[in-house]
């Protein structure tokens, strides 16, 4: 093993050793019916996660342009990253065979981390961001099904006699063979785009790009955007809009949701079709994860772009620009994190409230409703401060974000075992015995997470100390909640 082929095995190993991590540790806790949908959802996130890792990485440590002008020839650099890549997606896929226990059609699992190989290197070297680059390689094949299914539903409501023609004649081939011939022009397109943008790449800015939008959209959207900010009225109301300005890539994510969330309602009025439930769900799981994305921007953005020793710069005290911080990410995630899912849940129940889509709609939107109580939102709560604090601990946000599904799994899995185990409910009595200890470890969280901002610098170090006195703690709760329910908690 040569030099490069390890130096490629370091950047990869921390998105694959959380995917795999995360794989085993729901194994563990989860029974098979309930890890057929949560470690489908991990192994997807986890291959997008590792696609974008091989490429970004190089844009975030400004180390691009020496992988260019290395002396051998490009082919030969394109190998060196694409066959560790492989090597780990393929180890990924055994893995979730194995704690899947996956019995049917599991070549079609396979097609995922085949096209996450061919089209994720290409779409991080297009924008230039691991985060983003993660996005488009889960969202791009999924928008090009949905654009297949949206004329198939056009052709139906133009023509039914049309529609019921093509539904025929496809009825011929089996489903696979429009599957495997789909992602097979997908993928070997994807993969040849790809290599011929590595081979013509020229850097001329090695950072990585941030998320924006156009220029003509960010000038229609400047104004209506600016009757919601705080005016330039004191010193924490200018912090106020530097932070909400920090959080842009948010809300284009929450509003890119919200269009696509429509026109998929819109189709699935025109005709049927369970791709399309499908894809209604996940745009309301997405604004589930906006809120750690959120926390992820909070401190790691600044710390990517340089500025956290301008930051200190400022006339405001240290203390009351982190309060501004808080602020702003705390009503970001509570706006697009908890009330955005439960408008957009409550038109889904408007429109389609004669199908059997209701009762699932019904049940994401108890579940949205228990977040507002008080039990729920100190679990909301402490999940955002856990995002906080990897925030505080990473270099960037992609790294923050699995920093944060680390602690989350591992802290989580110690602090509520008795959830899974006991099958105890988070609205008992037992539980409810338990928030004082909960709110302290909160409180522990942001006082870690503001000793870190005081940091300039990420130091590996004080990671690895944190993130063990957090499962500590964490392991500690589990044990106070053991007691809870031993006693009969009141």
């Amino acid at each position: 093993m040569n030099a490069r082929t390890i130096k490629e095995a370091r950047m990869l190993l921390p998105a694959f050793g959380v995917t795999v991590s995360a794989m085993l540790l729901e194994w563990l806790l989860f029974s098979p019916q309930t890890m057929a949908g949560i470690g489908a959802a991990t192994f997807i996130v986890g291959c997008a996660f590792l696609g974008a890792v091989s490429f970004g990485e190089e844009f975030h440590q400004k180390t691009m342009p020496l992988v260019l002008v290395q002396p051998g020839p490009r082919k030969t650099v394109w190998w060196d990253k694409m066959l560790p890549l492989g090597t780990a997606l393929g180890v990924v896929f055994i893995v979730f065979l194995a704690v899947v226990r996956m019995r049917e059609n599991p070549l079609v699992f396979c097609l995922i981390p085949l096209a996450v190989f061919c089209s994720g290197p290409g779409q991080t070297l297009l924008v230039k961001n691991q985060l983003i680059g993660a996005v488009m390689t889960f969202s791009v094949p999924l928008l090009i099904w949905l654009g297949l299914v949206a004329v198939y539903s056009l052709v139906f409501w133009a023509s039914p006699e049309t529609g019921f023609v093509l539904r025929s004649w496809l009825e011929n081939y089996p489903p696979e063979t429009y599957i495997a011939a789909g992602v097979a022009m997908y993928c070997g397109g994807s993969y040849w785009w790809s290599y011929r943008r590595f081979l013509r790449l020229e850097v001329i800015e090695a950072q990585a790009q941030e998320i924006r939008l156009p220029a003509r959209i960010e000038s229609i959207l400047a104004r209506p955007a600016a009757m919601f900010l705080p005016r330039y009225s004191g010193p924490f109301a200018s912090l106020v809009r530097k932070e909400v300005g920090l959080q842009k890539p948010v809300f284009i994510v929450a509003g890119a949701a919200c269009v696509a969330g429509i026109v998929e309602a819109v189709i699935r009025l025109m005709h049927q079709s369970e791709f399309i439930t499908v894809l209604l769900i996940t745009n309301v799981v997405i604004c589930c994860l906006i809120p750690f994305i959120a926390c992820g921007i909070s401190v790691a953005e600044e710390r990517s772009m340089g500025l956290m020793g301008w930051q200190r710069c400022l006339p405001p005290p240290t203390l009351k620009q982190w309060l501004a911080k808080l602020l702003v990410v705390f009503g970001t995630s509570g706006l697009l994190g908890i009330l955005l899912p439960m408008l957009m849940i409550t038109a889904g129940l408007h429109v389609f409230r004669h199908e059997g889509f209701a009762e699932i709609l019904m049940q994401l939107l108890y579940f949205w409703g228990w977040l507002l109580s008080s039990g729920g939102a100190l679990v909301y709560l402490s999940l955002l401060s856990l995002a906080i604090l990897a925030s505080s601990l990473a270099t960037n946000t992609f790294r923050a974000l699995l920093l944060a599904i680390a602690l989350i799994a591992t802290c989580g899995s110690a602090a509520f075992w008795p959830v899974f185990e006991k099958n105890v409910g988070l609205v008992t009595p037992v539980f409810a015995a338990c928030w004082p200890l909960l709110l302290l470890l909160v409180v522990l969280l942001q006082i870690l997470a503001y000793r870190n901002y005081l940091h300039l610098d990420a130091s590996t170090r004080r990671c690895w100390t944190q993130s063990g006195l957090l499962v500590l703690a964490s392991v500690f709760f589990g044990l106070f909640f053991i007691v809870a329910m031993w006693l009969g908690a009141p």
